[in-house]
């Protein structure tokens, strides 16, 4: 703020005799402190109209009171006489209580009894108490009639304060050329801060057209003589390159000069040069000295930047009280950005200095100042349901508010809303629209670079995606950088490459991003893109589980289940699994009811298993529901029900589990909980068999075998035997051997017979064994030797034995 005002008319007070009091020239030097910012908006305008700090400080005070009590009893008379020279020099003593009480009152008194004679001195130091309002009331009009009055007798300091009042628009209409015209006067009376606001005009084109050349000029000459906003603001000029050639070097230089006598501007200027390393190099530490100089003098931008060293830790010990230290006093100067930032700051805060009351309080006191961050992250607050009632409608306004203001996240947040279709009806073209906007301006978010990759609105453009990615990945998104390695698996956008791949994910994972690190536990697990090293993969899969991760908590805990990576832990195995499981987690549920089915690291529990078994069921995971189905059965943890098994087997049959389709098969053809059904029986059969399972391949064959609920088909019978038989199924072996032996479905071929009753007899079936033993005797198939065929045929003394086709149907996943 404009304000701070050292009025040097002391001197000219104590030379009332050699010239004052005849009004002559004197040379007056006048410094304004200006805090110097790009631009002067209105609002700041407005707001130097009420809130002027106007000090009448002088040289007069270096004089010791004891004097200035002997110049006071010898002035006093004459002025009481009309001496105007003695008057202005009573009004100065009591205007700065120096040898007298201070007393406006009476300071304004005298010096109005000296103004009304023409001296004008007395005529700027009257203006001077009016604006301030000190000893009369504030009034600028009257301010402003003083200083015209000083500044038509030539008085320097009065010409620069009546240019001020054009400027700013107090007591007169604002009035750029007028403030020129009556800072060139000043100026040219060595008016310092004159020559900085002419500057300030011409760089700025107010009520001028734009010049930098005179711009430098009237900056050069008052820095030279040691100006320090002046100094400051020349060495903006270097920075930008604008009326001198851009010199990163020379900014430093007058921005260093004018930070050390202490212009707050400058400090934050060179502050920020450290930060980015333009014309010194980068020292974060100097940075936050700087910063901390004009923090300390109040400046709101430094005391912002300040705040976020002290987050980053960068430059200083990161200290997040420190930074809400800062941040809350940028905040509370009104600076909107700072607003924004602390109310963002409250929301993101770690637990015991987060406080979203305070947040809310914050952001929309930035919003009431138009500011785009604050709009948008009131916007979030409003779209989650954060400290707010969720108000997708207000979420839309705030954040359309900020992206017509150019706010690259507000942009990508109103696109994230179409996309998504949350609080609007789903439209990627609109989501499309505002995506790209963000993308044109350097912010590209992953959304859009997804609807380049699968072509959603946009052309389907993978290499566009991958680069998209690519930048978003190298300012350290995590996510991106997961999307990015998979490209690179994949080789969609990009050259495949199992390095990139695990490179990006890596950098995802180091982030801690959880689908990063489960997915490099998986790379490592299966020998993806690397060799496969099960410490490396439990490794990730424990960080990735840490974080809640439901699906590395379930690797994890297989992994220690069959100790893969780790020794096996069954008690490990149940922690992670029921970590898990209490995330929904189906397999995991599934697997908790294996292990207390047969009580693995735990006491065996059917009743805990079932508990289990049904939680997976009702999410309608077929092995829990065959599970249940196999423990109504068998009444184990529930009473006995073979009904509810066959509705249970039946509702994992129709989930695809291809055991459960082999057995209600089964269960319709022998009327066994429902019933009986052969054209069921058949249909469940069929489906199993086609699924490849070997006992519902075997009793296919029997029954067209046998003409058994359907018509003998040998053909198909033949079928379905080789079908189990390939897969290793002794019966079925030894059955296609008598198929090929007689010519049932197939040509006689004896050599083939043979081939199958050798693989059922080497498996130890007595019947095959027999019927090798026959083909030998006989040298069907093979040369005639009896030798061969007697020890087939002992082999055969032992009873015929089938494996039971009902089978318990526990397998751990």
């Amino acid at each position: 703020m404009n304000g701070i005002r050292k009025v040097t008319t002391g001197i000219c007070a104590l030379l009332t005799l050699v010239g004052c009091a005849t009004n002559q020239s004197v040379d007056v030097e006048v410094e304004v402190e200006v805090e110097v910012e790009k631009k002067i908006d209105t609002k700041q305008r407005n707001k130097d109209k009420t809130e002027q700090s106007i000090n009448i400080e002088a040289e007069f005070l270096l004089v010791r009171k004891a004097e200035c009590v002997a110049v006071i009893a010898r002035m006093k008379p004459l002025a009481e006489a009309g001496d105007s020279a003695a008057q202005m020099l009573l009004g100065e003593c009591y205007g700065t209580g120096a040898g007298v009480e201070q007393d406006y009152v009476e300071a304004v008194k005298w010096f109005e009894k000296s103004a009304n004679q023409g001296l004008h001195i007395s005529m700027r130091s009257l203006g001077t108490l009016y604006a301030g309002g000190w000893g009369v009331t504030q009034n600028m009009v009257e301010a402003a009639r003083w200083y015209e009055l000083a500044a038509e007798k030539g008085n320097a300091a009065a010409q620069n304060d009546f240019a001020r009042l054009f400027y700013f628009g107090l007591g007169v209409p604002q009035d750029y050329e007028q403030a020129r015209k009556w800072y060139e006067r000043a100026a040219a009376q060595g008016v310092l801060n004159a020559m900085y606001m002419l500057s300030l005009i011409y760089d700025e084109a107010q009520g001028v057209e734009r010049d930098s050349n005179k711009a430098v000029a009237f900056a050069f000459g008052a820095a030279e003589r040691g100006h320090p906003a002046s100094m400051g603001r020349l060495g903006v000029y270097y920075a930008h390159g604008e009326g001198v050639p851009k010199d990163d070097v020379l900014a430093v230089i007058w921005y260093r000069r004018s930070a050390e006598a202490g212009d707050s501007n400058a400090q934050h200027n060179l502050a920020n040069r450290y930060e980015e390393g333009r014309g010194v190099t980068q020292d974060f530490a100097m940075a936050a000295k700087w910063y901390h100089l004009a923090a300390e003098q109040g400046f709101a931008k430094a005391q912002n930047n300040l705040a976020n060293l002290y987050l980053a830790g960068t430059g200083v010990e990161k200290n997040i009280n420190e930074a809400f230290r800062w941040m809350r006093l940028a905040a509370e100067q009104g600076n909107a950005g700072s607003q924004a930032s602390l109310g963002k700051l409250y929301t993101s805060a770690p637990e015991g200095l987060a406080n979203i009351e305070q947040a809310i309080r914050w952001l929309r006191l930035a919003v009431k100042q138009n500011n785009a961050a604050g709009q948008n992250s009131l916007g979030w607050l409003y779209l989650t349901g954060d400290g707010l009632e969720q108000d997708f409608v207000r979420a839309k306004a705030l954040f359309l508010k900020a992206a017509n203001q150019g706010d690259l996240y507000a942009q990508n947040n109103l696109g994230l809303m179409y996309f998504k279709g949350v609080g609007v009806d789903q439209d990627y073209a609109e989501a499309a629209k505002w995506f790209v906007k963000a993308e044109h301006e350097g912010q590209p978010t992953s959304w859009l670079a997804d609807m380049y990759l699968e072509g959603i609105v946009v052309e389907k453009n993978p290499v566009k995606a991958a680069r998209l990615y690519r930048i978003i990945s190298n300012k350290g998104n995590a996510p991106a950088q997961r999307k990015l390695a998979f490209l690179y698996r994949e080789g969609r956008g990009v050259p495949q490459s199992d390095n990139e791949f695990i490179g990006w994910l890596k950098r995802a994972a180091d982030q801690e991003d959880v689908e990063a690190m489960f997915s490099l536990g998986v790379a490592y697990e299966q020998g993806k893109a690397v060799k496969i090293d099960p410490v490396e993969a439990v490794h990730w899969f424990y960080e990735a589980a840490k974080k809640s991760y439901a699906a590395a908590q379930y690797n994890l805990a297989y992994s220690y289940y069959q100790g893969f990576g780790v020794e096996t832990d069954y008690s490990a195995a149940i922690e992670w699994f029921r970590k898990a499981a209490e995330q929904n987690n189906i397999k995991s549920q599934h697997n908790l009811g294996m292990m207390y089915r047969r009580g693995e690291g735990v006491k065996k529990d059917n009743a805990i298993a079932i508990e289990w078994f049904r939680k997976a069921a009702d999410q309608g995971f077929a092995l829990s529901l065959a599970n249940l189905a196999d423990m109504y059965q068998r009444g184990e943890g529930v009473s006995q029900n073979i009904t509810m098994a066959a509705q249970l087997f039946r509702e994992a049959a129709e989930q695809g589990d291809v055991q459960s389709q082999a057995i209600i098969g089964g269960m319709y053809l022998a009327g066994k909980g429902v019933a009986r059904d052969s054209k069921q029986g058949l249909f469940w059969y069929q489906k199993a068999a086609e699924n490849g399972n070997i006992n519902a391949q075997h009793r296919l064959a029997l029954m067209y075998d046998n003409g058994s609920g359907i018509p003998r088909d040998y053909q198909q019978a033949a079928y379905w035997y080789r079908k189990a038989a390939e897969q290793g199924m002794t019966k079925s072996q030894s059955q296609l051997g008598v198929l090929y032996q007689f010519g049932r479905g197939v040509d006689v071929d004896f050599v083939e017979s043979v081939k199958w009753y050798r693989k059922a007899a080497e498996s130890g079936m007595s019947i095959a064994q027999a019927n090798l033993g026959s083909m030998y005797l006989a040298g069907r198939g093979v040369t005639r030797d009896y030798k061969q065929g007697s020890e087939w045929l002992l082999k055969c003394n032992e009873p015929l034995s089938y494996r039971n086709f009902y089978q318990i149907i526990g397998r751990m996943i």
